[in-house]
């Protein structure tokens, strides 16, 4: 059995919710038995093939303010593992990076449960705290959770990183190269497909027509800076009204961005909520060009995952942030886009009139884009999870009574059966 550990789950709007259910219903699907430990979705039992298991009542996370949050935290972490125990014996165990830390408790369910362990990692604790001035950069705090961090890492059977920037992170830490594969996230090539201007409703919907439509789609995140678009749309409101900012989301960063919008009457930027995944073709594909943001100092903690939708319908990506990252080495090594290190709204504006004088670059950068991305969806990401898993069944499950799968992986329906 393979028991996924989450904080959130679909319909939650956060992106590694929705991941895991794409990847958790596409292992059920090739056969195996696939349950999931979270604090939010849809519990009603069975869905789509993946036994869900909803703890702690309602959800008691809190974005409100730090305090409020670690306390959540504090109050989430013995309801899942208290179901954890429960469901973890001689299981494959898969942790996420959310709620932080949560894995240095897994390691329990591998010393006296016999689970296998996984650890998916979105983002490296406490490096993003510390970065982001959650937590003092070096301090005696910050050190003890990197201890326990690193400990726990140690006793992974396998680690997944997103990027081979935070690969390089983890093994900054010790970690032996073996012991680590990366996968990149994805999204669904099949479902989000470009879709032209003329015939995109949500444009019109949005009164987008004979626009020069600039997004942002996803997180407004404290690990994303928004200061220098809205003051680009700011300086391009005059300078260059032709040009349409559209941001949509939600987040810690919302407030602060509506603030903006309002004091400085930003009627050139659009500000909409998370759009529903069925109509994720048409909002993406709306803009002419994409941004992505992610302050320099995240390097290999935080890889955004929202690169891999702007690829699929086919446009470019301005990325904001460090050259080595996971996102800009995408970008640099298909010629999808641009990347900026140096977070200047000067700079920025100049970058974006650029994209809007050259429609024949936007559309080689999205050519280039769409190809990169076409055969790398949740088919391809499923080859290396199953492998993954295939190696742990190998190691600790063949030879025992209980679940293993009866054919290997590369085959067209391997399925698990009651060893007898």
């Amino acid at each position: 059995m393979i028991l996924f550990i989450n904080r959130t789950y679909t319909p939650d709007s956060e992106a590694v919710g929705q991941l895991l259910a794409e990847l958790a219903e596409a292992l059920a699907d090739k056969g195996f038995q696939v349950e999931v430990l979270a604090t939010n979705g849809q519990f009603t039992g069975v869905r789509n093939g993946v036994i869900l298991h909803k703890v702690g009542g309602e959800p008691v996370f809190s974005r409100s303010s730090f305090v409020s949050r670690a306390w959540s935290y504090l109050r989430l972490y013995p309801h899942l593992y208290r179901k954890a125990w429960k469901l973890s014996k001689n299981a494959i165990v898969v942790t996420s990076t959310d709620p932080p830390l949560h894995y240095v408790f897994a390691v329990l369910l591998k010393k006296f449960r016999g689970a296998r362990l996984v650890h998916w990692s979105q983002d490296l604790y406490p490096e993003v705290a510390e970065e982001l001035n959650v937590l003092k950069k070096g301090g005696l705090i910050a050190g003890l959770f990197r201890r326990l961090s690193t400990w726990a890492l140690r006793q992974q059977d396998a680690i997944i990183c997103v990027g081979r920037c935070m690969q390089d992170r983890v093994q900054a830490r010790g970690i032996p190269r073996e012991q680590i594969r990366v996968i990149q996230n994805w999204t669904d090539v099949h479902k989000v497909l470009p879709i032209e201007h003329k015939e995109n409703s949500f444009r019109s919907l949005h009164h987008l027509e004979n626009k020069f439509v600039v997004m942002y789609s996803g997180n407004f995140g404290l690990a994303h800076p928004f200061d220098e678009i809205l003051e680009s749309a700011r300086i391009l409101k005059k300078q260059n009204p032709h040009i349409r900012f559209l941001l949509i989301g939600d987040g810690p960063r919302k407030s602060q961005i509506e603030h903006v919008i309002q004091a400085h009457n930003l009627d050139n930027v659009l500000l909409l909520p998370y759009q529903p995944k069925d109509v994720l073709a048409q909002s993406l594909s709306a803009a002419d060009l994409h941004l992505a943001t992610m302050f320099p100092t995240l390097r290999g903690l935080v890889v955004p995952s929202k690169v891999y939708g702007i690829m699929a319908v086919g446009r470019p990506t301005l990325f904001i942030g460090s050259p080595e990252s996971e996102v800009a080495r995408l970008i640099q090594e298909n010629d999808a886009g641009d990347v900026l290190e140096d977070i200047q709204a000067e700079q920025l504006v100049k970058r974006i009139e650029w994209w809007s004088r050259n429609p024949r670059k936007r559309e080689i950068a999205g050519l280039n884009a769409r190809n990169a991305i076409e055969n790398k969806g949740l088919a391809y990401v499923m080859i290396h999870f199953e492998a993954v898993f295939q190696q742990l069944f190998d190691e600790s499950l063949v030879g025992q009574r209980g679940l293993i799968p009866t054919k290997r992986v590369g085959q067209s329906d391997s399925v698990l059966q009651e060893r007898e």
